[in-house]
């Protein structure tokens, strides 16, 4: 019984120490991102008035970006800020959702399908707590990343 036991938690221990290696390369990838300043896309652009401030980090051959931004307000319970990829065409591609900590800070790790050299642009937008498959409010944040 004792080597079953002694068995399974090395068998734990193994699945930690490989989810702790992954945490950790994946944080060592975000700090290479952002130490690269070509990587730095400030979101300047926005249909609406705000203190609001974002940069977008983005490595044109990778399918991982960071925002980060400060000065954004809290929504509503049933709201969610959502970010938008879009293509040369126009096209909009969902980037996930994210809310700003207590003090309006904002870090979100933005996954795509595809690398980004083919985005040309990102936005934000304030939607539904779901997220929408447009968007459904003005622009608040948002500039070119090519």
């Amino acid at each position: 019984m004792a080597l079953v036991a002694a068995a399974v938690a090395l068998l734990l221990l193994g699945g930690w120490n490989v989810w702790l290696q992954r945490e950790l390369d994946d944080r060592q990838n975000l700090v290479a991102l952002i130490a690269e300043p070509a990587n730095a896309h400030p979101l300047t652009d926005s249909d609406i008035t705000s203190d609001a401030s974002a940069v977008f980090y983005v490595d044109p051959e990778r399918d991982e970006a960071l925002l980060m931004a400060r000065n954004v307000p809290e929504l509503k319970d049933d709201q969610r800020y959502q970010v938008w990829l879009f293509t040369e065409s126009g096209e909009r591609i969902d980037g996930g959702l994210f809310e700003p900590d207590a003090d309006g800070n904002v870090s979100a790790v933005v996954e795509s399908a595809e690398p980004f050299s083919n985005y040309w642009a990102v936005g934000v937008s304030v939607e539904p707590q779901d997220g929408s498959d447009a968007p459904t409010s003005p622009l608040f944040l948002g500039g070119w990343i090519q």
